[in-house]
């Protein structure tokens, strides 16, 4: 079952470079991929949020809030997830739907990640312990990023171009 979810913009978070990094990923190296992702869901004006695989595409997001089994994950409540790239399972966008002061609902990217990291892989997800503290650890990253968008595309470019300017030793 498809159910599209009305936008107006999409926002890029102010830790989006910052966590992607966390999770290993240079934003840089995405950045034409992301551009290609958020043109689409603009030019939709929505994006189609899926609930089974059989539905998946580039372009359209999942609830990030169930596990393999059905059950709810708490810590995932509102949180989705997209391909970056065509044809390929990972990584993946993490993405908040918000909305402005204004009341326009909106897409947050918050950062880049993968399937292994945001949901365990086979050793973590048969240690209750590792896979709450997994979960923990994303949801306290959402959190942190709470109301720290971008106010428009000129911050998140100038956000990009500084990290550019970073020497990483």
């Amino acid at each position: 079952m498809l159910k599209s979810v009305p936008i107006a913009f999409v926002k890029i978070n102010q830790f989006f470079t910052e966590f992607s990094g966390e999770y290993g990923y240079d934003t840089e190296k995405y950045i034409d991929d992301l551009s290609i992702l958020i043109d689409k869901w603009i030019d939709a004006g929505c994006v189609e949020v899926y609930q089974f695989d059989d539905d998946k595409l580039f372009g359209r997001a999942k609830e990030s809030d169930s596990d393999g089994q059905g059950r709810l994950v708490v810590e995932y409540i509102g949180i989705y997830h997209a391909r970056l790239r065509p044809n390929f399972n990972d990584p993946l966008v993490v993405i908040k739907f918000s909305e402005d002061a204004e009341g326009k609902k909106y897409v947050s990217v918050r950062f880049i990640s993968d399937h292994k990291q945001l949901f365990g892989d086979l050793d973590i997800k048969h240690n209750a312990v590792a896979l709450k503290s997994l979960r923990q650890s994303v949801d306290a990253k959402i959190r942190h990023g709470n109301d720290k968008d971008f106010e428009d595309e000129e911050d998140a470019d100038a956000e990009v171009e500084d990290q550019k300017d970073v020497d990483v030793d």
